[in-house]
């Protein structure tokens, strides 16, 4: 697969591309031995690779059996975007209105999530690079890590979601709006839609999972 010994990060973007595809379905034993043949490296490498996962929560380490893609959490779910829910308008405070270039960018991803045929991997990464460059101008640092991080979380969530029949139409005219009042610098406003954008994705996300924790 790759031309060249790859490097960690090379190999976890793989493994990401896997469970947010659903090719690692959640709870699934990773064969070690079968997935460093298809990547073409050893194993060394490979785990490496995994154990940096496992630290970011994104691959779970199980006794006697190596590591596995963790299951899709309501909890899990339902407390990342909590989270998101209270970091991203303070990120929105300390970031201002966003400068043309940025609103540019923004109002580019929701042309081309509305213009892409509902793919399950597509929608999701779209959602991501949405948030990615909403926190971007965000002068708190480990603000920006962390909700990064939380929306990466949501990728594989979203992908899942759409795949079981979510519709994000209602989300992309959400985020439309949202953009509108960023561009107008109604701050105050777009801070307010984005805990009840949030709030609603939870909402539609737990429709789309069994359980009820």
């Amino acid at each position: 697969m790759f031309e060249r010994k790859p490097l960690r990060d090379d190999v976890q973007d793989e493994i990401l591309t896997r469970l947010i595809s659903g090719r690692l379905p959640p709870g699934e034993r990773i064969n070690e031995s079968r997935l460093s043949a298809e990547l073409g490296i050893s194993r060394t490498p490979l785990r490496e690779a995994m154990i940096g996962l496992q630290q970011r929560g994104f691959l779970a380490g199980v006794m006697g059996r190596g590591f596995v893609a963790p299951p899709l959490s309501r909890r899990g779910i339902r407390e990342i975007l909590a989270v998101l829910a209270l970091i991203e308008p303070e990120a929105l405070r300390l970031s201002g209105r966003p400068a043309p270039a940025l609103q540019v960018e923004l109002g580019n991803v929701l042309s081309r999530a509305r213009l892409q045929q509902p793919e399950p991997v597509l929608v999701a990464q779209r959602f991501f690079e949405f948030h990615r460059f909403l926190l971007r101008p965000c002068p708190n640092v480990q603000l920006r890590i962390l909700g990064d991080h939380l929306n990466q979380h949501t990728v594989r969530y979203l992908s899942a979601a759409v795949h079981a029949g979510l519709d994000p139409s209602a989300a992309w005219t959400t985020l439309t709006e949202l953009l509108e009042q960023l561009r107008r610098g109604e701050m105050a406003a777009a801070s307010d839609r984005i805990v009840s954008y949030r709030r609603d994705q939870t909402d539609a996300i737990l429709a789309t999972l069994p359980g009820s924790d």
